[in-house]
């Protein structure tokens, strides 16, 4: 059975990752031609209304942000145990590379002219193969309504809550999740309007402090 407090600590980590994501995916928005690196839903959706006349380079660069979070999301699963027990090193590493690649794409960023052709494909790459990643090791952590890169179950449970006269407990859990994303959005668009590599730059930071954050408890036996 899993100690609460160390599932509260969890839940806390994937939050501040949800926070992340929202940053990213509005830089991509912003940046990359309309591209969510952690949201493959809309993704596909833009591909598909794209493929009736769309531009050959923003198809392009929908399937490769799909191929790439697919990869990610695939090498994750060759990393991860497969017993669900928490927080463990894998998932360090795991969440660690994630913040790296971000880290790659703001020097990249941030040592050119915005990017455009082959070098927005890359970057598009880059991105949603880290947002593959993360999700996959989230995923892996499994807690529930967070999954670090989307909120729409989170939000539906949420309001489907509101009239349940049993109580509400996972509420704070789904509006934190909805309102990390949201923060993490307009933090992301702020970043951008001041320069396109300090978005990215920052979501950096936040998912390696967090992977630093994870990794002091990994391993460690509830009540340690």
């Amino acid at each position: 059975m899993s100690h609460p407090a160390a599932d509260r600590r969890v839940v806390r980590l994937m939050l501040v990752l949800t926070f992340a994501t929202g940053i990213v995916d509005a830089v991509g928005f912003l940046a990359l031609a309309g591209i969510f690196p952690g949201n493959m839903t809309g993704n596909l959706v833009l591909l598909g209304t794209g493929a009736l006349g769309g531009h050959r380079l923003a198809l392009v660069g929908f399937a490769v942000a799909l191929a790439a979070f697919v990869a990610g999301a695939a090498l994750a699963g060759l990393v991860l145990p497969r017993a669900r027990t928490g927080w463990r090193r894998p998932h360090t590493a795991l969440f660690g590379c994630v913040g790296l690649l971000l880290a790659g794409a703001g020097c990249w960023l941030a040592a050119g002219p915005h990017p455009t052709g082959a070098t927005l494909t890359a970057l598009t790459g880059l991105l949603c193969l880290g947002m593959g990643v993360q999700t996959a090791a989230a995923r892996h952590l499994a807690v529930p309504d967070v999954t670090t890169v989307v909120v729409t179950a989170a939000l539906a449970a949420w309001a489907a809550e509101l009239a349940d006269r049993r109580g509400r407990p996972h509420a704070a859990r789904r509006a934190g999740a909805v309102a990390a994303l949201t923060a993490g959005a307009v933090a992301g668009a702020a970043a951008h309007a001041a320069h396109p590599a300090a978005g990215v730059g920052l979501a950096a930071a936040v998912v390696l402090g967090t992977t630093a954050a994870g990794g002091r408890g990994a391993g460690r036996r509830p009540g340690r």
